[in-house]
Formats: C-alpha cells, sequence, structure tokens
C-alpha cells in the first residue's frame, strides 16, 4: 500500500505543481486586470427587494468516472432598487428563494458605477471604491501566494527526495 501511494504521488505532484503555476498566472493576470479605484464613482448604498426568480443550473465541479461536469441546479433570485439597480443571489434551494421573493426580503448593497460605460457592481455596505480594489488586490495575491507556495515545496520535496536517493558522491 505504501508503495502504491508513493507511486501515486509521484505521478500526481508534476501535474499539481503545473496546475499551480497556471493558477498563479491566471490570478496575477486578473490581479493586472483590476480597474483602479479612480474608475469608479460610489453611488451609495441601496436597498434592494426581492422581486422574480426562476430555477437554472450551473456547471458544478468535474465528475471523472462520468467524463463530464455535474450540473448544480439554483434558484436565481433578482432583487431590485429604486434607480434602476438589479443584483441577483443564488440560493440552493428553490423554497429557499421562493420564500425570499415571498417575504420580499430586503438586503442592503453598495453600488459602484463605472466611470464613461452603463455599468455597475454592488458589493457589500460600507465599502468605498479604494477600500473595495484593495480587497479585491489582496485576494489575487493570496491566490498567486498560496499557489507558488505549493509549487515551490513540491519542487523542495522533489529535490530532497532525488538527493537522498542519489548522493552528491555518487554517480
Amino acid at each position: 500500500m505504501r508503495r502504491f501511494l508513493t507511486a501515486a504521488c509521484r505521478g500526481i505532484a508534476p501535474f499539481l505543481a503545473a496546475a499551480m503555476l497556471l493558477f498563479a498566472i491566471t490570478a496575477v493576470k486578473s490581479f493586472l486586470e483590476i480597474r483602479p479605484a479612480e474608475d469608479y464613482q460610489d453611488e451609495g448604498t441601496h436597498t434592494f427587494t426581492a422581486s422574480s426568480g426562476y430555477p437554472t443550473t450551473r456547471r458544478g465541479h468535474w465528475q471523472k468516472q462520468y467524463h463530464r461536469y455535474s450540473t448544480k441546479y439554483v434558484y436565481v433570485v433578482e432583487y431590485r432598487a429604486p434607480g434602476g439597480w438589479r443584483w441577483r443571489r443564488d440560493f440552493p434551494y428553490g423554497s429557499a428563494g421562493k420564500a425570499a421573493i415571498q417575504n420580499r426580503e430586503r438586503v442592503e448593497r453598495q453600488v459602484f458605477s463605472l466611470t464613461g460605460e452603463n455599468a455597475y457592481i454592488t458589493t457589500d455596505p460600507g465599502l468605498t471604491p479604494q477600500s473595495y480594489v484593495e480587497r479585491q488586490q489582496r485576494r489575487y495575491l493570496m491566490v498567486t501566494a498560496v499557489c507558488l507556495a505549493v509549487a515551490a515545496s513540491e519542487g523542495a520535496i522533489y529535490l530532497l527526495v532525488r538527493s537522498r536517493r542519489n548522493p552528491p558522491g555518487e554517480g
């Protein structure tokens, strides 16, 4: 059993390291695509009210045995605020989403519009454009750091195992 696990780890390690490097590259690319805080205009905090909903599917995780992605059913509730602002939220169960609509659930959201474009984003209340951008940057830097740390530790383990197998004096 131990030989099997060792062989499996040796076989998986290069692919895991490559995947971590790809994730790190993607995170750096996303970090560089973050707009500066000056591109966002604070539209204030608005109260969004659940108004309508519909069931839909989302792509889930990869299922190796079926050679396809799983399907996840969610109930999407659309919230509206005065001024034409809209925000959507996924509920895992239709009953929870329908209850939110029936009870006219209210949610406070911060709205930032993109200057020069007819687009906006909604975030947690209390954020400024600067704090929103900083939070996004921290997230991408954290993902990059974790991915690079995993890849580096795999490389260190590989070199350690290799040096134990082939001592410096031999070879």
